[in-house]
């Protein structure tokens, strides 16, 4: 929450923070000194029609939103797409009627899916639709705010870092500890799996959604939130942020993988599951 709290103010921002001291610095010699235009444009050290520019720069943390944070942050770590898959989706790839987006391109055929748009995560791709510019169908779903594609450089350093660093100095103002753990990219789509495992999602659901090849991956997570004392009240905490009211399914119910192919998947049976999760401790 602290990530999505930063990314939606850096999002709102239309100026660099020097900007608007700069122009904070415009305002109070015009306001309160009285000064003519040439004195502070003099003073500040820019042209005079740069005086008057700067005099109106403002930023509304309460206006629209600008730029695409946000709605990265809360995609990678509510759905769990790879980077470069997030990256290479499209505006058309994004279906909010049906609650899914469309992964056409990848490495391995478990990479090509359809994958739910929970609910939360519904609402703020819903806000950032209403906002953003109208783009045509192939432009960048998430696009710089020059509309360029992003890649995952982009991400880490102009995204995710940003966001964090952001963050840390709004939990530091409000006398709460940083955020101290290394986050990448990849750190969301790793709490995305512990979300819908903790949230009593069946491990092949959750391994489809995710595009796993192979069900161990998934596992390994699964043995982590298995070892979790408080498993009921990480449950019904995660289930509250993913905007989830209903009862998931068991893990002995059958579930189909949500996606293009519609090759079966067998639910794991509860003793499978304890079996290998076990010779994954090992």
């Amino acid at each position: 929450m602290s990530l999505l709290d930063a990314a939606a103010r850096l999002d709102r921002e239309r100026h660099r923070p020097a900007t608007l001291a700069r122009a904070s610095e415009v305002r109070r010699l015009r306001d309160d000194a009285g000064l003519e235009w040439t004195a502070i444009a003099g003073r500040v050290g820019v042209a005079r029609s740069t005086a008057f520019y700067l005099y109106g720069c403002t930023d509304d943390l309460s206006g629209p939103i600008w730029g695409a944070r946000r709605p990265i942050i809360a995609t990678l770590a509510l759905a769990g797409p790879r980077v470069s898959e997030l990256c290479q989706l499209d505006v058309d790839d994004i279906d909010l009627t049906k609650a899914r987006f469309y992964i056409d391109d990848a490495k391995t055929p478990a990479g090509i899916r359809d994958v739910d748009i929970h609910p939360r995560l519904l609402d703020e791709l819903t806000a950032y639709a209403a906002n953003r510019t109208p783009s045509a169908g192939n432009a960048p779903a998430f696009p710089t705010r020059n509309g360029t594609r992003r890649n995952k450089d982009n991400v880490r350093l102009r995204v995710i870092a940003p966001v964090v660093a952001r963050a840390n100095e709004l939990r530091v103002a409000e006398g709460r500890p940083p955020i101290r753990a290394h986050v990448t990219p990849h750190t969301f789509r790793r709490t995305y799996i512990t979300y819908m495992i903790a949230a009593g999602y069946d491990l092949p659901y959750v391994q489809a959604q995710v595009g796993h090849d192979h069900p161990s991956v998934t596992l390994s997570i699964y043995a982590q939130v298995m070892r979790t004392a408080d498993r009921d009240e990480l449950r019904a905490e995660i289930r509250a942020l993913l905007g989830v009211r209903a009862e998931p399914r068991s893990l002995e119910q059958e579930q189909r993988p949500v996606g293009r192919s519609d090759a079966p998947m067998r639910a794991f049976r509860a003793a499978d599951l304890s079996a290998i999760v076990r010779g994954i401790e090992r």
